[in-house]
C-alpha cells in the first residue's frame, strides 16, 4: 500500500484550511471568553484551585498527550520496532501513576502554585529562584517539541509550509494561552481531550479493522519486535528519564494544583496515567502495522499523519487531524504556563508587587515572551523526540532528589539542596556532551542524591558545632 501524496494547494485544501482555522478558532475564542473570569495569579496559574476529577483528569491527560505520544513515538517504532516505545507511551504513563500515588496529595497538601514555591517553603528563597531557572528550559524544549509537531501535522497532511504552519498555529495558541491561563486551558482540555480519544481510537479502528490477518501477523511477529536494546543499561536508561524525570515537571504538578482538594488531585492523575497507557498504545500499534503497509518513509515524524489521509475519509480526516492539533496545543499552553508562572512568581516574585493586577499582567506578559522564544527553538533541526527526551533529563536528576527529600525527610537545608541542583545539572550536561556516556541521567541521578546527602551531613555537622560553641 502506498501513502496517500501530500496535497496541493486547491480549492479543497483551502476548504481544509478554512476548517482547521475554525476548529482552532473556536478554541482561541473558548480562552478568550474564559479569560473573563481571571481576577488574580491563583486564578491564572492554579485556576483558583476549582476543578473537579474529570477536568483535571482531562487536564492531566491532554497535557502529556501531546508531540511524543502522537508524533514521536510513532516514527521511533516506525523506525525501530517496538522496543522503541519504552519511554512513551509506556514511561510516561507510568510516571503520571507514579506522581499521583506519591506526591500529588502531599504537595497539594502545601497550597503550592508551582513546585518552586516547595524549595522556598522548605529550603530558602535563592534556592527557589535557582530551582525555577532551572526548570524553565526544560519547560521551554517541552513545548517547541509540541510547536514543531504542530508544523509537521498541517505541512504533512495539507502540504503548507513548515514554518508558516508552525508560525499560525502557534500564534493562536500563544495569545489564548497568555490571555486565559490555567482556568481557560481547563475547559479546552476537557473538549480536546475527550475529541482526542474518540479520534484517536477511531482511526485505530479503521486501519485494524482494514488490515488482512497476513498484514496484522507480519506486523506483530517477532521480526517487527526485533531491535531490543543491547545494553540493559541503556534500557534502564529508557526507562528512568521519562518516568523520575516527569516527577519534576512544572506541567504535571500544576494540573494537581488545581484540583478542588488533595483527593481529587491524587485519583484524576492516576486516572489519567491508566487512559494515557490505553490511549498512547494505539499509535504505537499503527507505526508498527505502518512499518508493513507503508515502508520506506523517510519522514518518519509524519506518519501518523499519513497514516490519517490512508485510512479517514474526508470529514473523518480533517475531524482527527484537528483534535490531534488541539491536543498538542492543550500541552504547548501547558508548558508555556509552567515557564511563565515559574518566571512570575518565583523569578520576579521578589518585587514584591502588592496589586493583582499587577502580578497578573507580569504573568501573562510571561507567557506571551515564552511562547515566542518556543517557537524560535521550535525551527532548529532536532527532532520531536530528541526535544521531549532532553526536556525530561535537563537538571531534573537534582531537582527530583531534592524534591523527595524535601517533601518526605527533614535531611538536608539550603546547603544541600543548592549544591544538589547545581552538581546535578552540571553533572548531566558533563556525562551526555562532554563524556558521552551510555547513561548521563542515571549517572547525574546518582550523583545528585550523593550530593544531597554528603552536604547534608555537613549541615548537620556545622549545627552541632554551632551549639556546642553557643
Amino acid at each position: 500500500m502506498t501513502p496517500a501524496p501530500v496535497h496541493a494547494i486547491n480549492g479543497a485544501v483551502i476548504s481544509q484550511l478554512v476548517f482547521l482555522a475554525l476548529y482552532v478558532g473556536a478554541q482561541l475564542a473558548i480562552g478568550l471568553w474564559i479569560s473573563r473570569r481571571v481576577q488574580s495569579e491563583a486564578d491564572y496559574l492554579v485556576a483558583g484551585r476549582s476543578l473537579g476529577p474529570w477536568m483535571t483528569s482531562a487536564g492531566v491527560f491532554a497535557t502529556w498527550f501531546g508531540a511524543e505520544a502522537c508524533v514521536g513515538a510513532a516514527g521511533q517504532v516506525y523506525a525501530h520496532g517496538l522496543f522503541a516505545a519504552a519511554s512513551d507511551p509506556f514511561g510516561y504513563g507510568i510516571a503520571l501513576i507514579v506522581f499521583g500515588l506519591i506526591l500529588a496529595a502531599p504537595l497539594f497538601r502545601r497550597g503550592l502554585m508551582t513546585l518552586a514555591d516547595l524549595f522556598r517553603e522548605r529550603f530558602s528563597e535563592r534556592t527557589e529562584r535557582l530551582v525555577a531557572w532551572l526548570m524553565i528550559p526544560g519547560s521551554l524544549l517541552w513545548a517547541s517539541a509540541q510547536m514543531k509537531a504542530l508544523g509537521q501535522i498541517l505541512s504533512g497532511t495539507l502540504g503548507l509550509d513548515f514554518t508558516t504552519a508552525l508560525l499560525c498555529a502557534s500564534a493562536a495558541c500563544i495569545l489564548y494561552t497568555s490571555v486565559g491561563g490555567m482556568l481557560a486551558d481547563a475547559y479546552t482540555d476537557l473538549i480536546q481531550g475527550s475529541v482526542l480519544v474518540v479520534s484517536v481510537l477511531t482511526l485505530g479502528a479503521f486501519a485494524l479493522l482494514k488490515a488482512s490477518p497476513e498484514t496484522l501477523a507480519a506486523a506483530f511477529s517477532p521480526t517487527p519486535l526485533s531491535d531490543p536494546p543491547k545494553d540493559l543499561r541503556l534500557s534502564l536508561e529508557a526507562w528512568i528519564i521519562p518516568i523520575v524525570g516527569s516527577l519534576a515537571a512544572q506541567e504535571l504538578a500544576g494540573k494537581a494544583f488545581a484540583a478542588r482538594s488533595a483527593t481529587i488531585a491524587r485519583g484524576a492523575t492516576i486516572a489519567a496515567g491508566l487512559v494515557y497507557l490505553a490511549v498512547g498504545a494505539v499509535p504505537v500499534a499503527l507505526a508498527a502495522l505502518a512499518r508493513v503497509e507503508m515502508p520506506g518513509i523517510e519522514a518518519q515524524d509524519q506518519i501518523i499523519a499519513m497514516i490519517a489521509v490512508e485510512h479517514l475519509g474526508e470529514y473523518g480526516r480533517l475531524l482527527f487531524v484537528g483534535a490531534l492539533l488541539a491536543a498538542i496545543l492543550s500541552t504547548v499552553d501547558s508548558a508555556l504556563l509552567a515557564a511563565g508562572g515559574l518566571f512570575s512568581r518565583n523569578v520576579l516574585g521578589g518585587l514584591h508587587l502588592s496589586s493583582a493586577p499587577s502580578r497578573l499582567l507580569i504573568s501573562r506578559a510571561s507567557v506571551a515572551s515564552f511562547g515566542i522564544v518556543a517557537v524560535f527553538l521550535a525551527l532548529r533541526g532536532d527532532s520531536v523526540h530528541s526535544l521531549v527526551f532532553e526536556a525530561s533529563a535537563f537538571a531534573s536528576a537534582g531537582i527530583v532528589v531534592s524534591l523527595l527529600f524535601g517533601v518526605f525527610t527533614r535531611l538536608g537545608g539550603r546547603r544541600a539542596a543548592k549544591a544538589t541542583l547545581l552538581i546535578g545539572t552540571a553533572g548531566y550536561a558533563l556525562f551526555a556532551h562532554v563524556l558521552q556516556i551510555g547513561t548521563p541521567y542515571l549517572a547525574s541521578l546518582a550523583l545528585s542524591a550523593w550530593i544531597y546527602l554528603a552536604v547534608s551531613v555537613f549541615e548537620r555537622a556545622r549545627e552541632r558545632a554551632d551549639l556546642v560553641g553557643a
